[in-house]
């Protein structure tokens, strides 16, 4: 008898540990299942995110190819054979943050071109360095048809509907670089940087500085720098006199009193023009101003379509009489990729000066003020706003929730903001544009009784505009 109960308990406790193998295989394979179903997922969704943010850049630019599309990271672009924007079209889907590799499919081909692969070099690469064969070039002049002999470093840069050219002989990869980085702030992905290095060529005091000189181009609008043998020639158009001047006073700054500025821009006097944005929380974009031509508002409603979708786009843009085409209107349809994370923001151009602010959705850890991805993100956002805009100055504001004592909130909340400072200094942003404060856990966006509401409100928020007071 009890060899009989022990034996059924045997083939019992056997049976089971059969069922126990046979449920732990089966949740493992559930796991596997889940595990490559949430990488597809995620592959999916990304590629998802670099079509979107691809056809809003392109669309931004004014480049209509027939279709953008992504297997992981790698792009393809559609287009027909005589397409005459194809690098443009790559430098632009190429400066899209995540996209790696760009190449062609021709419709009636057999497959993608791949002799026109372009695939996109580390993130911080600017500019490729090249030796000219000799330190005496002949470049083209912008007063007369006569062709100038350059003797020594000489440069050429052109502005024209917000993309940048510029090209030339610099005589080390120190200035090469550092105006690759300057001009890419400000103009990227617009731009064709076609500067050569060549250590025969010798110095010449404009050299070291001429990154902000090409930078103040911007102010123009529509503008073209030569500088050749000690004399800096400046063309172009502008909306007024003290625009002229102050792109002129720039420039000297730049190249020093030792280079001549010629400054040839014509003042057309037409007037900027304006525009509001608002970012709602209910996803609601509100867009509104004058612009120069149609082109201008079909450009700037339909990247934001790209981003948000048609159906949040509320647009009240109307064409104005002699609105002349600054810069910012070139740079408008790229904001909507940086703002596209943020929860609530509101951006305002008038007068050729932008204001705003914004609130990301970024949260800090419970008593910290250590920086998240999220937070740096939303930082690199305003760094890029903050670069592409001289004038303006940054208000970082610092919050907390409100558990724990206030005055430890404050203190708090004044190092998350000047953590927010320490960030952005290192982007090439001067401190004295940036000013840090902090509010403790006193302006609130979310109730504080629920963990979401607290985590909205452990906050970094900026406000940005021209200088305040005199």
């Amino acid at each position: 008898m009890s060899r009989h109960n022990n034996g059924s308990c045997l083939e019992i406790f056997v049976e089971q540990e059969k069922q126990r193998s046979s449920l732990v295989r089966w949740l493992i394979a559930g796991l596997a299942v889940l595990a490559v179903a949430t990488v597809a997922y995620g592959v999916t969704n990304e590629q998802n995110n670099l079509e979107r943010n691809s056809r809003a850049a392109l669309a931004a630019a004014g480049v209509e190819v027939d279709d953008v599309r992504f297997e992981g990271r790698d792009a393809t672009l559609i287009a027909a054979p005589d397409f005459p924007d194809r690098a443009r079209a790559e430098a632009i889907v190429l400066a899209v943050e995540g996209v790696r590799a760009v190449v062609w499919d021709t419709p009636g081909q057999a497959g993608p071109d791949a002799t026109s692969t372009t695939v996109a070099g580390a993130p911080d690469t600017t500019v490729t360095a090249t030796a000219v064969p000799t330190p005496t070039t002949t470049v083209p002049s912008t007063t007369s048809t006569t062709a100038v002999v350059a003797v020594g470093p000489h440069l050429d840069a052109s502005l024209s509907e917000g993309r940048l050219t510029v090209s030339g002989v610099l005589p080390d990869e120190a200035s090469a670089q550092r105006l690759a980085g300057v001009t890419n702030a400000i103009f990227a992905p617009f731009i064709d940087n076609q500067i050569s290095v060549d250590g025969t060529v010798g110095e010449a005091a404009w050299v070291p500085n001429i990154a902000s000189g090409v930078a103040a181009l911007a102010i123009a609008g529509e503008a073209q720098l030569s500088i050749v043998n000690g004399v800096a020639t400046l063309t172009g158009t502008t909306g007024t006199e003290q625009k002229k001047a102050t792109v002129g006073g720039a420039i000297q700054a730049a190249v020093g009193e030792a280079t001549t500025v010629v400054n040839s821009i014509v003042v057309t006097g037409q007037v900027p023009p304006s525009y509001q944005a608002v970012g709602s929380p209910d996803g609601t974009i509100t867009l509104a101003g004058v612009m120069p031509d149609q082109r201008a508002i079909d450009t700037i409603a339909g990247a934001a379509a790209q981003i948000y979708g048609p159906e949040r786009i509320q647009n009240t843009m109307t064409v104005g009489e002699n609105v002349e085409a600054t810069f910012s209107v070139f740079r408008i349809p790229l904001t909507f990729t940086l703002l596209q994370p943020l929860t609530q923001w509101n951006i305002d151009i008038e007068n050729d000066v932008i204001s705003g602010a914004f609130l990301g959705g970024a949260s800090f850890a419970v008593g910290s003020a250590q920086l998240t991805p999220e937070l740096e993100a939303l930082l690199d956002t305003a760094a890029g706003i903050i670069l592409r805009n001289p004038t303006s100055v940054l208000v970082i504001e610092g919050h907390t929730d409100s558990r724990g004592p206030a005055d430890e909130n404050q203190a708090l909340s004044e190092r998350r903001a000047q953590a927010a400072v320490a960030y952005l200094v290192p982007k090439g942003i001067d401190p004295q544009r940036l000013i840090a404060t902090g509010f403790g856990e006193t302006q609130p966006i979310a109730s504080n009784d629920t963990a979401e509401g607290r985590a909205s409100n452990r906050r970094v928020q900026f406000v940005f505009g021209p200088p305040q007071g005199g």
